[in-house]
């Protein structure tokens, strides 16, 4: 089963340029672009934003990582998927601000609502969105401990692990 944010991968859409082109040829022969954000993207971005909020991460970092982790518990817990929605948003836009890589912000900004489908999916769905706090946890302890190696790795997985929930085990982000 395919993800919903990657129909670009479709059959009726042939991408020029391997998987980071940004223009597909839809069935029609017409050229259209392929939106950013989804998880090919998502698994260069994602870590590499990590790897700098490792280093660039605020004073106030360990406060707003346990307010962030405590949101999203609370929300497993009674299971309200918009509150889920925003705690998880909040995790990504956290990591994304504390990279300090406006290109990275702006990246994933602009394309966030092709994100949040994806998020959808794999939040409403407790056996499958109940590990998403515990894999933000491990991110964010990593980060915090200064092991930017850890960091991206873990959220390297968390994509991975997010995708072929969705997308099956036999789908390769690569």
């Amino acid at each position: 089963r395919q993800a919903p944010q990657d129909r670009h991968a479709r059959d009726d859409y042939q991408c020029e340029g391997g998987p980071s082109s940004r223009t597909c040829r839809a069935g029609s022969g017409g050229i259209r672009p392929r939106p950013l954000g989804g998880p090919q993207d998502r698994i260069v971005i994602e870590p590499f934003a990590v790897r700098l909020a490792t280093e660039r991460k605020p004073k106030d970092a360990q406060d707003e990582a346990a307010a962030v982790i405590s949101a999203g518990r609370e929300a497993e817990r009674s299971r309200d998927v918009r509150a889920l929605m925003r705690a998880d948003s909040r995790f990504h836009e956290m990591i994304y601000l504390w990279s300090g890589n406006v290109i990275v912000q702006n990246s994933m900004g602009l394309n966030w609502h092709h994100i949040r489908r994806t998020m959808a999916e794999v939040l409403k769905v407790p056996p499958v969105s109940a590990p998403v706090w515990d894999e933000h946890a491990a991110i964010l302890s990593a980060l915090l401990d200064g092991d930017a190696a850890a960091a991206e790795r873990l959220m390297r997985m968390h994509i991975e692990t997010a995708f072929a929930k969705l997308a099956g085990p036999e789908a390769s982000l690569r």
